[in-house]
């Protein structure tokens, strides 16, 4: 008699993720992100410091959509792929 599996199925990512997220193109994309965001904040606040009757404009909140987008699609696929050694492998030491 055959047993129905009662484990779950956990998402494996596939090579070419793998191959992606852990590439020097991927960090150099993140880091390039990180320096572009904190030249629009620098210009988000010195608007804001500039025009305190409308601290910000549409373009600037556009932006800031698009970063946080931008990071939670690396985050995803961060913890799609080292899954719980995100939070405690080797580099967190």
């Amino acid at each position: 008699m055959l047993r129905k599996s009662t484990t779950i199925e956990f998402y494996r990512p596939t090579c070419q993720l793998k191959d992606i997220v852990l590439s020097q193109w991927f960090e150099s994309a993140c880091c390039m992100c990180i320096l572009v965001n904190a030249a629009v904040l620098a210009r988000a606040a010195d608007y804001a410091a500039q025009n305190l009757d409308s601290p910000t404009t549409s373009e600037l909140e556009a932006l800031e959509k698009g970063f946080a987008a931008f990071y939670l699609v690396e985050l995803t696929l961060r913890l799609m792929v080292h899954r719980k050694l995100f939070f405690c492998g080797a580099d967190w030491r």
